[in-house]
């Protein structure tokens, strides 16, 4: 799976460089991918209830963001929640770490992700 890089930055050409050299140290070969892919179906069971039990819940985040005086939401930063959007999209490709977002990109749910997370009724709804 190669990403396209333009279409993820639009007009941000070392933002493009930068993600071509960051992804290229996590992407593996076809046959790479195919076994990680297979293990992952073939685990899922298993590797879903360990992901959720070390995940916090989001609203439990936020309190104990709110708790020590930090910013809990895109706007409290300056970012509007479009442009949260946008980058979040870019996130697989900014970082050679594998994590998550990388799975939820390689499987084909990142636009469903992005809809569920900032369209109608998501946490960070964008009208």
């Amino acid at each position: 799976m190669k990403a396209t890089f333009p279409s993820v930055f639009p007009g941000r050409p070392a933002h493009v460089t930068r993600a071509e050299l960051e992804y290229a140290k996590k992407f593996p070969t076809k046959d790479a991918l195919r076994k990680e892919l297979t293990a992952i179906r073939d685990n899922w069971g298993d590797l879903a209830a360990k992901i959720r039990a070390q995940l916090m819940p989001f609203d439990e985040v936020k309190e104990n963001l709110r708790k020590v005086g930090a910013p809990a939401e895109p706007e409290e930063i300056g970012v509007t929640r479009a442009r949260f959007r946008e980058t979040f999209a870019g996130v697989p490709y900014m970082r050679a770490r594998y994590f998550g977002a990388d799975l939820v990109q390689r499987v084909g749910l990142m636009p469903a992700l992005l809809d569920r997370l900032f369209g109608a009724g998501g946490v960070w709804e964008t009208k």
